[in-house]
C-alpha cells in the first residue's frame, strides 16, 4: 500500500519486492497487531538477515536517503491519518533520518506518552530517550517528559534511581529557565 503511494517508484519497487521475494532476501507477513479499527491484512517486508538490511541501506547515498525517509513519513501521514497514532515510533524514525528534527520529537514524545499509558514500558522508555536527545535545550516540555520517563515508566519498573536522576535533571532544567 505503501510503495504504491510513489508515483515513480511503485512498478518499479514492486518488481524489485516480487524479486527479492523470489530470491529469500525479504519475506513478507502480516502486520501484527492491526490498529484498533484498522485494516487487517496489511504486508510488510522485512529482510530475512540484519546484516543484508544494512548494506542495502549503506549503499543509498545520504541525501537520497533523507529524501527518502521524508517521502516514507509524509506517505504514513497521508495513507495512514485515521491510525497515525499507531505508527508514532515509526514517523519519528523517518522524520529523524529525513532531518526533520522538530518533527520527529513531536513523533517520539507522543508515541512515549502513547506506550507508557498502555504500559509499554520499554517502547516509552526508547521514544522518551530518543526524544530527549533531539531536544536542542532545556524547555517546559523536556522537563515533563523527564519527569514522565521516571515517573510513568522507570518507578514503575522499578528502577528507582534512574528515576531520581531523571527527576533530579528536570528539576536542575527548571531552575535553568
Amino acid at each position: 500500500e505503501l510503495l504504491s503511494h510513489f508515483d515513480e517508484l511503485s512498478s518499479t519497487a514492486a518488481e524489485a519486492v516480487e524479486e527479492l521475494l523470489a530470491k529469500e532476501i525479504v519475506i513478507e507477513k502480516e502486520r501484527e497487531p492491526p490498529a484498533p479499527g484498522g485494516v487487517e491484512g496489511r504486508l510488510e517486508y522485512i529482510f530475512k538477515h540484519a546484516l543484508t538490511r544494512d548494506v542495502a541501506y549503506e549503499s543509498i547515498l545520504g541525501a537520497q536517503r533523507r529524501k527518502l525517509h521524508r517521502a516514507v513519513a509524509d506517505a504514513i501521514e497521508e495513507l495512514f491519518s485515521a491510525e497515525r497514532e499507531m505508527f508514532l515510533v515509526m514517523l519519528g524514525h523517518h522524520r529523524e533520518r529525513g532531518g526533520q528534527r522538530d518533527e520527529a520529537s513531536s513523533c517520539y514524545v507522543a508515541g512515549a506518552r502513547l506506550a507508557a499509558s498502555r504500559f509499554a514500558h520499554e517502547e516509552a522508555e526508547r521514544c522518551y530517550r530518543d526524544y530527549l536527545r533531539l531536544a536542542p535545550a532545556s524547555t517546559e516540555e523536556t522537563i515533563h517528559a523527564r519527569n514522565e520517563l521516571g515517573g510513568n515508566v522507570l518507578q514503575l519498573r522499578g528502577r528507582m534511581k534512574e528515576a531520581e536522576g531523571e527527576h533530579r535533571m528536570a528539576l536542575e532544567e527548571a531552575r535553568q529557565l
